[in-house]
């Protein structure tokens, strides 16, 4: 994490999307859909730290296709091996 998210027990909403590389609609989105559990503090919305750190680890592994099946079925020229 960065060094300016270190050492916090919540985050905002902001700063979430900010660490997940997302917007802050995809945050809002999860947290509807119950995937993040904030806290609210007045009219502020905090996600705690444990919180963000478990949502950011459960997102899943990107997977990518198989090189050469991925060429052959798009018809793309296959890359120049180095």
């Amino acid at each position: 994490m960065e060094q300016q998210f270190q050492n916090r027990l919540a985050y905002s909403v902001a700063e979430v999307a900010r660490m997940a590389g997302c917007g802050r609609d995809t945050i809002y989105r999860a947290i509807r859909e119950g995937y993040l559990k904030p806290k609210k503090l007045g009219r502020l919305t905090r996600i705690p730290a444990d919180e963000a750190q478990r949502f950011i680890n459960d997102l899943p592994d990107l997977k990518l296709p198989n090189r050469d099946t991925a060429n052959a079925r798009d018809g793309a020229k296959p890359l120049r091996e180095r």
